[in-house]
Parts: C-alpha cells; sequence; structure tokens
C-alpha cells in the first residue's frame, strides 16, 4: 500500500540510525510533521536538538494524510461551539489560520513548491434530509462568527456529482504531505539538526531526561518532546482519547478534457473527502472515507473497494493506482492536547482528530515557545492538564466502557482450532491452541507467524486487520505488523514471538 504522495519519489536524503550516546537540549521523539516543525523552530533559536525516528521520515500519519489544509475542522466548528463557546471558536479558527500562513512561509522558505496552492473548500450535501441542511447553514453561521470568508452556493466548479447545497470557505490549501516533510528534514539537517530513523524509542526516564531505543542507543535532554500521534507508554491522555482509522485511494482521470476537482470537498451525507493531485500532468483523483474505530469491524479490503466505487460512480477513472489508510486520535471535548505533560519537561500533542496537518504546526509552535520561555500562543487552550469534566465526560465513558469490555470479553470469544492449515493465505486470526492464545498470520507464500496476541501496552487482545495486513489493538490504538514489530501507537515493545505445541 502505498499514498499518491509518494509519486514524487523517494526522500532526496537518507537519516542514520542511532547508535551510543548523543547529548542535546530536546529530545524530539517522532519524525513527522509534527516533530520536524517543532526542530525547525528550536534548532532557528540555537537549541542543540535531536529527531528519533522510527520509521522514516514522514512515513506514519503525515505522508498518510489528504494533504488538505484549512482553518476550520472537518467535524465542523458547531461541534466545537456545542461543547466549547464561539469565542473558543474564535480562537480555535484564529490559531488554525495563522499555522496555515507559517505553513505557506516554510514552503516558501524551503525552495520546495510542495504542491502548495492555495483553494477553496467546500461542505457538500448531496441529499434532501433537512438533518444535513441545518448542519450546513449551522456551520455556515459559525464560521462567519468566527471570522472566515463563507458562502453558501449552488454547486461548485468540478465536482461531478449532484449536489444540494455547499458551504464554501475561501482562502485554504492544499500540498503534498511528503514531500513537505522532506523539506522540513532537509532544513533541520541544514540548521545543525540531527535526524535519526528506523530508531524506535523503548524507554523515556523523564526525571534522567534519558531516551533509550529498542538497541539500546541513549539520547540525553534536559527536553523530551512526544511528537508521536499519541504518547509512548501510559498515559491518561489515552483515556480521553478515541482513536479511528480512515482509508485513501487514487486513481488517474482517463482523461483531462473535462472537470476535476481542485479544492477540498467534504460530503457531509456519507462523509467523503475529495480532492485532485497532479503529478507530471497526470490528474489523479483522491476520495478518502470509510472511517471506523481502530481494530473494529470486518470489512477489510472492503473499505477500498467503497471509496473505489465511489469515485468511479462521479468521475471518468482508470483503475486505482494507489490506496493507503491512516490512524486518527480524537479527544472528548474536541480539542487537542499540547503542551507540557505530568512531567515539566516532558511536552505531548496528540488529539488531533483528522485535523492533523495544520495543528501539527500549531503544536510546533506552543512546544517550541514553552521550551524557550515565551509567551504561550494558545492562552492554555490546548493544556494537555486541563480538566474539562462537563465536556468530556460523556466521551471519556463511551470510550473506556469500549476499553472494559475488550479487556472482559475479547478473552471469551477466541475461536478454537487445532489445524493451521485452516488458516489461508494472507489471512490473519486470533486462536485459541492447546489452551493458550496465539495471533497466527499466514503470508501469501505459506509461511507461518505466530505471536502473542496481547497487546504489550495495556493487555488488550488484537484483532487482525486485513485491509493494512496488521494486528491492531482496539483499547488504545497501537498496531503491530505480522512480525509482532511495533507499527505505531503507545505500546513501546512489540508483540511477543510465541509458536504453539501442536
Amino acid at each position: 500500500m502505498s499514498a499518491v504522495w509518494n509519486l514524487a519519489g523517494p526522500a532526496p536524503a537518507t537519516f542514520p540510525r542511532l547508535e551510543g550516546s548523543t547529548d542535546v537540549d530536546v529530545a524530539i521523539i517522532g519524525g513527522g510533521l509534527t516533530g520536524l516543525a517543532t526542530a525547525l523552530i528550536l534548532c532557528d533559536a540555537g537549541e542543540r536538538v535531536a529527531v528519533i525516528e522510527s520509521h522514516t521520515v514522514g512515513s506514519g500519519s503525515s505522508g498518510g494524510s489528504t494533504g488538505n489544509l484549512y482553518s476550520t475542522v472537518s467535524n465542523g466548528l458547531a461541534g466545537i461551539r456545542k461543547k466549547w463557546d464561539q469565542d473558543t471558536v474564535n480562537k480555535v479558527v484564529a490559531l488554525r489560520r495563522q499555522a496555515l500562513d507559517d505553513i505557506q512561509r516554510n514552503v516558501e522558505r524551503l525552495a520546495g513548491h510542495c504542491h502548495f496552492e492555495r483553494r477553496p473548500l467546500h461542505f457538500c450535501i448531496q441529499s434532501n434530509v433537512d438533518h444535513y441542511g441545518k448542519t450546513l447553514e449551522e456551520e455556515y453561521e459559525v464560521s462567519v462568527a468566527a471570522g472566515l470568508q463563507a458562502e453558501i452556493v449552488d454547486r461548485p466548479h468540478g465536482l461531478g456529482m449532484s449536489l444540494r447545497r455547499v458551504l464554501r470557505i475561501e482562502n485554504q490549501a492544499q500540498y503534498n504531505p511528503l514531500e513537505y516533510c522532506y523539506g522540513l528534514a532537509k532544513a533541520v539537517q541544514h540548521e545543525g539538526g540531527l535526524i535519526f530513523e528506523h530508531s524506535p524509542v523503548a524507554e523515556v526516564d523523564a526525571a534522567e531526561g534519558k531516551v533509550t531505543t529498542a538497541d539500546g542507543a541513549v539520547v540525553r535532554a534536559g527536553q523530551v518532546v512526544f511528537a508521536t500521534h499519541t504518547p509512548k507508554g501510559i498515559s491518561m491522555l489515552q483515556a480521553e482519547m478515541e482513536v479511528y482509522r480512515e482509508h485513501g485511494i487514487a486513481a488517474p482521470l482517463n482523461s483531462t478534457d473535462g472537470e476535476f476537482p481542485r479544492g477540498i470537498f467534504w460530503t457531509l451525507d456519507g462523509f467523503h473527502s475529495v480532492r485532485s493531485y497532479e503529478h507530471e500532468g497526470q490528474p489523479y483523483i483522491v476520495v478518502v472515507g470509510q472511517k471506523h474505530e481502530t481494530g473494529h469491524g470486518d470489512l477489510g479490503e472492503g473499505h477500498f473497494e467503497e471509496l473505489g466505487e465511489f469515485a468511479r460512480s462521479h468521475f471518468d477513472v482508470a483503475a486505482v493506482s494507489h490506496r493507503w489508510s491512516a490512524q486518527q486520535y480524537q479527544s472528548a471535548d474536541l480539542l487537542p492536547y499540547v503542551g507540557r505533560s505530568a512531567h515539566d519537561n516532558v511536552y505531548v500533542a496528540t488529539g488531533y482528530s483528522a485535523d492533523g496537518l495544520v495543528w501539527s504546526e500549531v503544536a510546533a509552535q506552543v512546544i517550541s515557545h514553552q521550551i524557550l520561555g515565551r509567551k504561550d500562543i494558545d492562552g492554555g487552550l490546548l493544556n494537555p492538564r486541563r480538566f474539562t469534566p462537563g465536556k468530556s465526560a460523556k466521551a471519556w465513558l463511551e470510550a473506556n466502557t469500549k476499553v472494559a469490555k475488550h479487556l472482559s470479553t475479547d478473552r471469551f470469544t477466541v475461536e478454537k482450532m487445532d489445524d493451521l492449515h485452516r488458516v489461508e493465505a494472507g489471512e490473519g486470526k486470533v486462536l485459541k491452541i492447546g489452551g493458550d492464545s496465539y495471533a497466527v498470520y499466514r503470508s501469501p507464500e505459506g509461511e507461518l507467524k505466530t505471536l502473542s496476541p496481547i497487546c504489550p501496552h495495556m493487555k488488550c487482545m488484537v484483532h487482525w486487520n486485513s485491509a493494512d495486513k496488521s494486528w491492531d489493538c482496539p483499547c488504545h490504538g497501537s498496531r503491530f505488523d505480522v512480525e509482532g514489530e511495533v507499527l505505531e501507537g503507545p505500546a513501546y515493545k512489540p508483540l511477543e514471538k510465541r509458536s504453539p505445541k501442536l
């Protein structure tokens, strides 16, 4: 699986694996947009910085995003106003609008186009259901009150589908997020920052400011930043978020003569995100959707098939050329958690929901200002230590009830099987064999790989994800490849290798 952004080609630079011992001022765990943007600001201020990435720069959620940049939020500003108030909405929009401007300045500084273009955003309604019409009207009213250039129009240019009404918001943007990551990494290196790839972190000692990788290499730093999409290890914030996966496809247009969408398009009824992307003169249609809780659902590769059918029903496209997935962490009170954590020298950035490309730049500014002793740019709005029971209680209760259910019932629903030949090629199953449970995967070549199905984070049982060919934890979103190695999420350690006795 590969996102369409990879058409831009391989990374212009590779970075070494962390070895030995390194001393810096700030250790940043995670080489995505949050980590790299934070590193660049700190390097510019003269700080010694090390970025430690478990895989490769931009290979996580940053490189699997939509490439859409906007001052609003995908779930709608009206939801934030209901939880909070209009003043909070105004602050959110102001932070995100400033971050979007900062991204544009970075693109210009990096001397890389990154396919950055200012484009409009559209909330679209296809059906005549009154509920969606009222939602659109409310979103229009909240957006105008927050200072956005919004209007309701009949039909946007270039979207090949029948629409009832459209809320159009001007002066938003799009880019290639992977190219932008590469540009940031190059700039960080140019400014003296250290970047290490293929260096998964296995332990963080906040008191000593010590970060240790799985290979035993060490970075010592006065300040540590978790730019990992969700904090690693055990964190109270994990109990305050729901974890989702969303899927994307891209398909080349058969003809460039007709209309195709130039901008950001979201359909509210049966949510789909639609945009175009052009590479070497060939336009592609990009469709993202099929959102579901991580570790839940049986549709598997059907998610991609549904998105492909949506694209074919509205555009003259060839066969799907790219498909990918990404993870989202949604906070209980709808605002991200950014800044100092329980330890004064440890910083986190999480809870972006589906809006991480712009929140990542906000987070970089907030965290770097705190590290440098400058005035908070968010006025404490995104403080991870905030206590908002009135706004969070319902979502918190629902999320943690699901976790408790998985912990108490998953072990009793495991299928019993003594003949592993019944696990087909390319298939994964959690099975009980001789009284013990195993996560069993058979490769397309027929090789069996057997692991413990118990997530090392908080002991929930992983589920097989047939869309992404991974073992996913339904409790807090840790994900593992078929070898058991950590792909993403709060888990430090891999799934234990375990061989059944048959």
